[in-house]
């Protein structure tokens, strides 16, 4: 479950940056690229600040693989169909509460109390742009 989580916040997050690069009118490769630096970018520098080495994408190449391939199929998706504005806002929404999510199950699983665990997703909601 947990695994699924963070691959499908992965791809959401892929999404989010390669709907930003296409806003900006970049190749294929552009849209890959950026959309790999947004869906892992979170994870290299918690892991970086942490000292955990290698960094997760480099231990599992599967988020980059995900990544890759969220990001193509929305570079496809912006060729053929006319994707509105507001989708990267909601792309970015979705990540977010993915995350929060994981962020929760994670906890659960380690025996965190469920106060401590309601505090940290609140504090990691309060990151969001949005207002809930």
């Amino acid at each position: 479950m947990l695994q699924f989580l963070d691959f499908f916040g992965t791809a959401v997050f892929a999404v989010s940056g390669a709907l930003a690069a296409g806003r900006k009118r970049m190749d294929a490769f552009g849209v890959v690229v950026l959309g790999c630096v947004t869906a892992v970018g979170g994870g290299t520098v918690r892991d970086v600040l942490l000292g955990s080495q290698p960094v997760f994408w480099m231990q599992e190449p599967w988020y980059l693989g995900v990544a890759a391939l969220a990001a193509l199929a929305t570079f496809a998706g912006e060729q053929a169909f006319v994707i509105p504005a507001r989708a990267l806002l909601y792309a970015d929404a979705l990540g977010l509460a993915v995350f929060a999510v994981a962020l929760s199950v994670a906890s659960v699983s380690a025996a965190v109390t469920a106060s401590v665990v309601r505090r940290r997703v609140l504090r990691f909601m309060r990151l969001c742009p949005l207002r809930w």
